[in-house]
């Protein structure tokens, strides 16, 4: 069988990743011709490598996603008279990590399949989700196109050429899912033609529609384990973990990925590394669940302090918190190095002394400047430390001391910070096993505080210190993805990291003239923005992040946040609709779509799908009045729904001034409509 192959790529910044390089190898094995389109510029190197490896490299501008990629191989790079040559079409895009198994085998496997056209994965007819207008209540079963084999039946009828001709531009992922995905299958079924798919759906189609789910986002590692599929999305790892709480609590990606470890001789690195460049790292941590609860007392691991070149690093400020951070020095493994900084002369002989009654010889205690605090110590006095040793931790002590349950507040957050990173001999011997183990983690820091006001922090950690989080990233030229919306999830400068992770921090050359003299401020200034810098440092440097804690801790925190849960959740108890968790975030600021709703005589909910008919019974609920829904041009399939008339954009523009538009869209589709309403002027706009 001759066979051509066309690989599609895209990437924001022009890099062939390896994990592009192994698809490209693979359609090697199988295709007498590889032709890959870019739909970007890519980097000298990258474009090098590509001419190398595939028969023929095409670039192109990026319109209309990937489908008008595969519209302008099939038109202008092969041409539809050579395609009269091939019998089979592999159409294949770069969405996937995999294949997990030799793409011979997997062909191979499907040669014996009486079918017209086949794909690896297909989506059994499901409830509507998307937002879209284009289909009613019920998504249509269709094989997913990321990866499609036309053989020649198909491959050379007029119909297949027909298809193409007829496509309608794609101008966002709603066009690419309803014009292109949804419609390919059924499109060619109806006229007679065969489908399969590698993969064996027929125990999801055995479910009921109404409880079916995109399985190959929402389930990856049953769909890898169980039915043998050679893929994972790209977007089981990107999409917002809100909605992967819809279905679950979040474990799958991370389990496919352990599973790929464990049971193939697929190179994971190729995955970890594209994720730790490409995804923001607080929902890098989310979705590979790097939250590490650690034994205290025990530990199965060989001792890592005799072999791992580690230090710890402690500041200790206050001379009535001496006794209680040694305390916690002395759990510290005798082969770990400790150096201790501080601003008192009666603390350095008072510890020098300690250490020298106990002959431990490998404590340095030095001294530090006035100004920037413990952080400069770190940066200034201790640089030479994070340059000798392979693995640092670094803790220091607090106090708060206005009133008497300030103290108690201040206590608090100490015990969270030390327990979590010196606990014990054997909580710090697993800490460091787990960076031997995961090559990948670059830095693993306690949880942030919960307790009494530090509450209204969780999710808005940037607090006044974005801008200058910021300005310092760039000052240290990181290559990380540092976002206003995306908080950061480590706090503080309590942490045990690999020390080739924080270099650009470490070798910037801070000097006391680089910090505030005190009394500092509370908020806003360079000490804040390298308390919130760290996990940016090891995403540039190509570590993941994490979170570290004690197994004692971790059963109160649990309690804790479970405690806190349901008394939040208890706000929302009224109807009996908000009944997960998404339903309660989505709902939370109800006010405020209410006051939106009372600034407008005429309102209008734009989309026609499942996120506008949950907006529908929010508003009948709350006994507000809208005049109808609006749909983009090209997608009203009808006059009326839920018994309001459906217009277009551009039927709106009379009304741009006076009217407000209810975004009912899921979050992707909310940011493609969002541009095209700025464009139009449209201003009075409320987003979920």
């Amino acid at each position: 069988m001759k066979r051509i192959a066309v690989f599609v790529i895209y990437d924001n910044d022009g890099i062939l990743y390896e994990y592009r390089l192994h698809v490209l190898k693979e359609l090697r094995t199988v295709a007498d011709q590889v032709i890959v389109i870019c739909s970007c510029p890519m980097d000298p190197t990258s474009s090098t490598i590509l001419r190398q490896m595939a028969d023929e490299v095409f670039f192109r501008m990026n319109r209309g996603y990937d489908t008008f990629a595969y519209k302008y191989a099939l038109e202008e790079a092969i041409g539809w008279v050579k395609l009269q040559d091939y019998d089979e079409l592999l159409l294949v895009d770069d969405s996937f990590y995999g294949p997990f198994w030799p793409m011979k085998d997997i062909i191979g496997n499907m040669e014996g399949v009486n079918a017209d056209f086949w794909g690896i994965t297909a989506q059994p007819p499901m409830i509507n989700t998307l937002g879209s207008a284009w289909i009613d209540n019920e998504i249509p079963y269709h094989i997913q196109t990321y990866f499609i084999a036309v053989r020649a039946g198909l491959l050379h009828a007029p119909i297949f050429r027909q298809f193409w001709d007829t496509l309608k531009m794609i101008n966002g992922f709603a066009d690419a899912v309803t014009e292109f995905e949804l419609r390919f299958t059924e499109f060619f079924q109806k006229a007679g033609f065969q489908a399969a798919t590698y993969v064996d759906c027929t125990c999801m189609e055995q479910e009921e529609t109404q409880n079916r789910i995109p399985y190959i986002i929402y389930e990856p590692y049953e769909m890898i384990k169980k039915y043998h599929c050679p893929i994972i999305k790209r977007k089981c790892f990107t999409i917002h973990y809100q909605d992967i709480l819809q279905y679950s609590i979040g474990q799958d990606a991370a389990r496919a990925l352990r599973f790929l470890s464990d049971h193939t001789n697929y190179d994971t690195k190729m995955i970890w590394n594209h994720l730790i460049r490409t995804v923001e790292p607080g929902n890098l941590w989310q979705a590979l669940q790097l939250s590490f609860v650690l034994p205290s007392e025990c530990t199965s691991e060989r001792d890592r302090s005799e072999t791992c070149k580690a230090a710890v690093i402690a500041h200790i400020n206050y001379p009535e918190l001496l006794e209680e951070c040694f305390s916690y020095l002395c759990r510290v493994p005798a082969k770990i190095d400790l150096y201790i900084t501080t601003k008192s002369l009666e603390i350095k002989e008072k510890l020098e002394e300690k250490f020298y009654s106990q002959s431990r010889l490998n404590a340095e205690v030095r001294m530090i400047g006035d100004r920037g605090r413990e952080i400069r110590g770190m940066l200034i006095e201790c640089a030479d430390v994070f340059r000798r040793y392979e693995y640092v931790g670094y803790v220091h002590d607090k106090r708060t001391v206005r009133n008497e349950r300030d103290v108690k507040i201040g206590e608090i957050y100490r015990s969270l910070l030390w327990e979590n990173t010196l606990k014990s001999g054997a909580y710090i011997n697993n800490v460091l096993a787990l960076f031997e183990k995961n090559e990948h983690i670059g830095l693993l820091a306690p949880p942030e505080p919960y307790h009494w006001k530090y509450f209204r922090n969780l999710g808005q950690e940037w607090t006044q210190n974005y801008s200058i989080t910021r300005e310092l990233a760039d000052r240290l030229k990181l290559q990380c993805i540092l976002k206003g919306n995306c908080p950061p999830f480590i706090l503080g400068t309590t942490f045990w990291c690999r020390s080739k992770a924080l270099t650009p921090l470490i070798e910037f050359g801070f000097s006391e003239d680089d910090f505030e003299g005190e009394p500092m401020a509370l908020d806003g200034t360079i000490n804040h923005a390298i308390e919130r810098i760290f996990q940016y440092v090891a995403q540039s440097q190509g570590y993941a992040s994490g979170i570290m804690m004690n197994d004692m801790f971790a059963s109160d925190y649990f309690e804790d946040y479970r405690s806190m849960l349901a008394g939040v959740l208890s706000e929302y108890r009224g109807t009996g609709k908000y009944c997960t968790f998404k339903d309660c975030i989505k709902f939370a600021n109800i006010e405020a779509l209410m006051e939106f709703c009372g600034k407008y005589e005429k309102l209008y909910i734009y989309g026609m799908g499942h996120y506008a008919s949950v907006m529908t019974d929010v508003l009948k609920e709350c006994k507000v009045k809208w005049h109808g829904y609006i749909v983009s041009e090209g997608h009203r399939t009808r006059e009326s729904w839920e018994d309001r008339p459906v217009y277009t954009l551009s039927e709106m523009e009379h009304e741009r001034e006076e009217a407000g538009i209810i975004l009912g869209l899921d979050k992707s589709h909310q940011m493609e409509v969002l541009p095209v309403l700025k464009e139009k002027k449209f201003k009075n706009i409320y987003k979920m």
